[in-house]
């Protein structure tokens, strides 16, 4: 989120400000809800606060790197000192 913020020249974050694992993450989550039959479900899964978002994007680029740290801030688009800082914040 750091990396779009700083990219973006809007006041507004874009999807296209953020890398596109996380674009293709949460579009997943939301055709799964979508797919689930349920309209509470899909609205739920459009709606997250910033803290939850960032923490689903952490721990995905973890899944997706089977844990290897350098490569997920590589993958998120920040240092691995700050990948660190926001595992240790967020208790991951």
């Amino acid at each position: 989120m750091e990396r779009a913020r700083l990219l973006t020249r809007a006041d507004v974050i874009l999807p296209d400000n953020l890398p596109s694992a996380v674009r293709l993450a949460v579009n997943r989550e939301v055709r799964d809800a979508e797919l689930d039959g349920s309209e509470d479900n899909a609205a739920a899964a459009q709606v997250q606060t910033l803290k939850e978002s960032e923490i689903a994007s952490l721990r995905r680029a973890l899944t997706i790197t089977d844990g290897n740290r350098t490569k997920a801030a590589e993958l998120l688009g920040i240092t691995r000192r700050g990948l660190l800082k926001k595992l240790k914040r967020f208790g991951i």
